[in-house]
């Protein structure tokens, strides 16, 4: 159903439209801080680099190479490390909030039918793919649906999980295993990203993803309550 342009999703049970309203106040929050943290960034190195030209006109060129090693080379490399590390924090936060999104549509799964067997009994270390699984062989959806939009994020985790465990470090991850997206690219052995478009990348994989996993939910649920 559309309102003033906007398609609104007509969920039979009633639940979905707080999730989904939680997922779009979710996404919308880690853009902003993300958005936050760019401009604060941004700021510093404009700060940073004035303070140096004021510098510069006092001392003289012919000293600026030595003055600038000396007092000024390691506070660019704390920038330019909070600038990487901030980038990677987005990507480790669009990943955790997508498994939080996905414990919390089980969890009302689970407490709305007595199913036998429960999230806790499958074995995964794999919280997102435990979650999957739940939902395909618990719940019984049709996954085949909603693949074309998890596989993306699926392939995508590699990269969550080199930031989270090595410091963006491939070590023994072969570069082949990594699938580049807009601004990620992997320089000497290490995850680069260059700016907002590969969190937003993300972001729009994971909306897809939960428009579509909602509605296989929605029609499962009316299977199961003899519903239409």
């Amino acid at each position: 159903m559309k309102i003033s342009g906007i398609q609104i999703p007509m969920y039979k049970w009633g639940i979905l439209f707080y999730e989904d309203l939680d997922n779009d106040i979710g996404f919308s929050a880690i853009v902003n801080i993300s958005k936050d943290m760019q401009k604060s960034v941004a700021k510093s190195k404009k700060e940073f680099n004035e303070k140096i030209e004021s510098m510069i006109e006092e001392i003289g060129e012919e000293n600026k190479h030595s003055f600038y090693q000396h007092y000024f080379e390691m506070d660019e490399r704390i920038l330019d490390e909070v600038e990487v590390r901030q980038r990677y924090l987005n990507i480790i936060s669009i990943f955790s909030f997508f498994e939080e999104r996905l414990n919390s549509i089980c969890g009302q799964i689970e407490s709305e039918f007595n199913f036998k067997v429960k999230i806790s009994d499958l074995n995964s270390n794999d919280m997102i793919m435990k979650y999957i699984n739940y939902l395909e062989k618990v719940y019984e959806i049709d996954t085949a649906k909603i693949e074309p939009d998890f596989t993306p994020i699926k392939q995508q985790k590699i990269i969550r999980n080199i930031l989270t465990h090595q410091g963006g470090y491939l070590r023994a991850i072969k570069e082949s295993k990594i699938e580049l997206a807009p601004q990620l690219k992997v320089e000497r052995g290490k995850v680069v990203i260059e700016g907002n478009d590969y969190l937003l990348f993300l972001i729009d994989k994971m909306k897809s993803f939960f428009s579509k996993l909602y509605l296989e939910i929605d029609n499962r649920y009316k299977e199961l309550k003899g519903t239409n």
